[in-house]
């Protein structure tokens, strides 16, 4: 009898144990979930498909890449492409998505730009950074895209490898809805194409 009494109350302390456990669990798990459902929220922001503004020209891009035929009925493509992982955060209360555009237009010049999206069919025109210079990284500080990559030294020609570190911080302006660089001068060429 007592073996019996013991057995019954050790059972119901395992039971209540474990239904604790599930509980603890459960309510684990749901946090989790909860947690993982709005913690990608601006990753899902669809970058790789957005219209982006380059000299003027808005481009389109179908999983991440425009290609067109350089000139009509020519064989030479112009390709346009996102390189290397996109960077997300804010542009004044908006989420946004910030890239490295490569442009080449078919001809020796390999261009590349820096690039946002809201991801909205909004378009901001694109901001140059060089030709055939070497992306680095791109990331959010509040309300800036900081800028890094490579460039050559000045008196460099375009065949020699780049090695200059750069950056290039850039503001959102609300008023005109386009990116505006805080270090003007600091890319080479970032007025506008130096021509291929």
């Amino acid at each position: 009898m007592m073996g019996k009494n013991f057995t019954g109350v050790a059972g119901f302390a395992s039971f209540t144990r474990f239904k604790r456990f599930t509980l603890a669990s459960c309510f684990g798990l749901a946090s989790l979930g909860a947690f993982a459902g709005t913690q990608p929220a601006a990753s899902r922001l669809d970058y790789a498909n957005a219209s982006y503004l380059i000299e003027h020209e808005n481009v389109q891009l179908v999983h991440g890449k425009r290609s067109v035929a350089a000139a009509p009925g020519s064989a030479t493509r112009h390709v346009t492409r996102i390189v290397g992982q996109p960077a997300f955060g804010r542009l004044g209360v908006r989420r946004a998505a910030a890239v490295f555009l490569l442009d080449s237009p078919g001809g020796s010049g390999s261009f590349f730009y820096a690039a946002a999206t809201f991801g909205d069919g909004r378009t901001m025109p694109s901001i140059f950074l060089g030709d055939r210079i070497k992306p680095q990284s791109m990331a959010f500080q509040g309300d800036e895209v900081v800028v890094r990559y490579l460039d050559r030294k000045a008196d460099e020609p375009m065949v020699a490898k780049p090695t200059v570190p750069k950056t290039m911080r850039l503001s959102f302006d609300v008023e005109t809805n386009r990116l505006v660089a805080l270090t003007p001068g600091v890319a080479t060429g970032a007025a506008g194409k130096s021509g291929d």
